[in-house]
């Protein structure tokens, strides 16, 4: 079987469970919940691009007639950011397989919990799409910018979000990966309007220089929000270290900020994987006809 029928397959498994929300029994006895505080900054939660940001729901998208700009209402929402495009490190389809599930883990927690009325899923795409080729004539004025490999059944998501970051330095309606970050990190500090890292370990693996290679690493990042807005816990994925974080930290973030009933919960095995996710400009013609090969479709640029 190929990667892309692999993933394929994987995600129709994943919509079809997404859409079963028959009971399920709670916990196997044993079983814990941990929450493991983030020591995050609390924020308002702040988008890429700003006022360009713009979203649709997966599960609604072919009545759509185009993307909808997205700001964050008045109700709970973990996004999980990550890049759709971005190759360095893992094989694209593998890493998007596995931020599938994980995200999905999270979307499950929550419909069978019965959370869903307080409770949203995002993922937040913050690499910028390809060429219109990939994803639709139009770019995101297209109704539907997902891209290619997490179209067929998914991802199982509320909101698919499309707010793209710059690399190295700010630019027009974009802001760049290190200064969107910074401000959240519990390993930062602000000196004369500028922040650095709070830590000699974070400065010897290259924090202070924006545009070396510790900013490379895109990653997995979750921020749960509440309904105010302002980011309760986020976790951030290599940065510094080598470790991804999983769908168990959003979680448990959930569990103590709602204060939920440990005991009566119900939740899918999960197991976490590690990845690599780096930044390879330019990547889009490198990867193009590998791309259209993988999922058979041919025609690349």
């Amino acid at each position: 079987m190929t990667k892309a029928k692999f993933f394929i397959s994987l995600l129709a498994f994943l919509t079809l469970t997404a859409c079963d929300q028959a009971q399920s029994p709670p916990l196997a006895d044993g079983a814990k919940v941990s929450y493991q505080p983030s020591k995050a900054t609390v924020l308002p939660m702040t988008f890429p691009a700003g006022s360009k940001t713009f979203y649709i729901d997966p599960g609604l998208r072919s009545s759509l007639t185009k993307p909808a700009e997205y700001n964050h209402g008045d109700e709970w929402v973990v996004y999980m950011a990550a890049p759709g495009w971005t190759n360095g490190g893992t094989d694209i389809v593998d890493r998007l397989a596995m931020d599938a599930v994980a995200i999905d883990r999270v979307r499950q927690f929550v419909l069978r919990n019965h959370l869903h009325d307080k409770v949203k899923v995002a993922w937040l795409q913050y690499d910028p799409n390809p060429s219109g080729s990939f994803y639709g004539p139009s770019g995101v004025e297209d109704k539907d910018f997902i891209p290619l490999f997490l179209k067929p059944h998914g991802p199982n998501v509320d909101y698919y979000i499309y707010s793209p970051v710059s690399r190295g330095s700010s630019a027009p309606g974009s802001i760049a990966y290190d200064a969107w970050l910074k401000p959240y990190l519990p390993f930062a500090k602000k000196i004369n309007g500028e922040y650095v890292a709070a830590s000699e370990f974070q400065k010897a693996q290259g924090f202070n220089e924006n545009t070396g290679p510790y900013w490379d690493s895109w990653s997995r990042h979750w921020f749960i929000v509440n309904d105010s807005g302002v980011v309760v816990d986020a976790y951030f994925s290599n940065l510094g270290h080598v470790k991804t974080k999983g769908a168990e930290f959003a979680i448990g973030s959930l569990v103590h900020h709602l204060s939920l009933d440990k005991d009566n919960l119900k939740l899918l095995p999960f197991t976490s994987l590690d990845y690599t996710s780096t930044y390879t400009p330019p990547y889009w013609e490198k990867i193009s006809q590998e791309v259209f090969d993988q999922l058979g479709l041919g025609g690349g640029k």
